[in-house]
């Protein structure tokens, strides 16, 4: 039976999944970023640099980044967005087994022991100032395979 809690990554919100294998996913709400993939045996098998600032006070060095809207420097087309875009410098939203869901505890253990979850980043204020165009995006989590 696969397990779901909160936790955190430095200073960072954290979810944690673990299937009944071992393997373990953990994914930070800070980039929507998968920071640690641990397989059934335990191995480690993502990169995260001991350079890495966990306190989202920049992106996530490491792990599997969600870049979005551009990579690199927007080349001239947004001067005004950081490189590689905002998405992995944004906080996204839990929210449990469907795009309307609302708490850990929402997350949905599948009947096969996986784990299905949405983590969700929508437009605000401070993004639209730079990039002016409204958006929400749903990053769907299935551990079908950890």
């Amino acid at each position: 039976m696969a397990t779901v809690k909160s936790t955190t990554f430095g200073s960072l919100e954290a979810l944690e999944v673990k299937n009944s294998s071992g393997a373990c996913v953990k994914v930070a709400l800070y980039g929507g970023t998968i920071v640690a993939y641990a397989d059934s045996n335990g191995r480690e098998r993502l990169f995260v640099s001991d350079k890495a600032l966990t306190d989202g006070s920049k992106p996530i060095r490491g792990g599997i980044p969600l870049v979005f809207p551009q990579f690199g420097d927007g080349q001239g087309k947004y001067p005004n967005l950081p490189s590689h875009g905002f998405a992995r410098r944004s906080k996204w939203t839990f929210q449990g087994s469907s795009p309307t869901g609302s708490s850990f505890e929402d997350a949905l253990t599948n009947a096969d022991g996986s784990v299905t979850f949405y983590l969700i980043l929508t437009d605000s204020e401070e993004i639209l100032a730079s990039w002016n165009h409204p958006f929400k995006l749903t990053l769907k989590v299935d551990t079908e395979k950890i």
